[in-house]
């Protein structure tokens, strides 16, 4: 009965042989292990960011290669393919007009334009800051703007919001805004989605470009339908005008031919 504790005050010569630093070996083993556990999954992590961005890179290509020139096939497709590629409920993009200072929804099959003012809401801060931003929730944002949701009945949660930067001038010609992941966006949605941004400067900015022009032509043809209105207006007042003093002289010329008859 007192054999174990005899061993516990007077070790084994075995154990008193081993050096200090043999008796640290196991330790270290389990350091080892450790260490080689994290690298894995480090490269799993990186192997599965790297597959996943190589995937949005070819996605996006193709959609370039298939839009040619089109860019509202472009700006549609690219809307379409980057929901696919984030897992989240809608994507939309806004082209600045530097000219306004303002940003104007890129939706091709909306019947009229949403505007938003530089720096307001979160799109509008992203384009003034050129910086990414992930929100959680963004009714606990003092940047957005709840008003979009009132009006269409839709619920914005998550955002993540990436600026597109001139290649050449640097300045910011478009966002990217991706709305509504469960949980949340993360970092690799930020590098997939910032990825997309810089590989498409260019056909963006050109994008971007013919929208604006698109826009002035389609303003200025609202205002020659507006003074042709006004100036047929005007043209149908006068022939009024005239046809009033044409009654008024043939009424008279009765009264007068009623007159000498008599």
């Amino acid at each position: 009965s007192t054999e174990p504790t005899m061993q516990c005050l007077f070790p084994s010569s075995s154990s008193l042989s081993r050096s200090p630093q043999q008796q640290q070996q196991p330790q270290r083993r389990s350091n080892v292990a450790v260490q080689c556990d994290l690298g894995e999954s480090f490269a799993l992590d990186f192997a599965r960011r790297e597959k996943r961005r190589a995937t949005a890179l070819f996605d996006v290509i193709k959609v370039v290669q298939e839009a040619e020139s089109n860019m509202e096939f472009l700006v549609a497709k690219l809307l379409r393919v980057g929901k696919d590629i984030l897992g989240c409920e809608q994507v939309t993009m806004f082209f600045v007009d530097e000219v306004r200072n303002v940003l104007v929804a890129a939706n091709p099959q909306a019947p009229t334009d949403i505007v938003l003012q530089m720096g307001a809401g979160i799109a509008g801060a992203c384009a003034l800051t050129r910086e990414t931003s992930n929100i959680v929730d963004a009714y606990e944002d003092s940047r957005f703007d709840p008003s979009t949701d009132k009006a269409t009945g839709f619920v914005t949660r998550s955002v993540l919001c990436v600026p597109v930067i001139s290649p050449t001038q640097g300045n910011c010609v478009a966002v990217i805004e991706a709305l509504n992941k469960r949980p949340a966006f993360d970092s690799e949605d930020e590098f997939v989605l910032g990825t997309i941004a810089r590989e498409l400067r260019r056909p963006l900015r050109r994008a971007a470009l013919e929208h604006a022009f698109r826009r002035a032509c389609r303003r200025s043809s609202q205002e020659t339908s507006i003074l042709s209105m006004l100036f047929d207006d005007d043209d149908q007042d006068d022939d009024d005008q005239k046809n009033q003093e044409g009654c008024q002289q043939e009424g008279a010329a009765a009264n007068t031919a009623k007159a000498t008859t008599e």
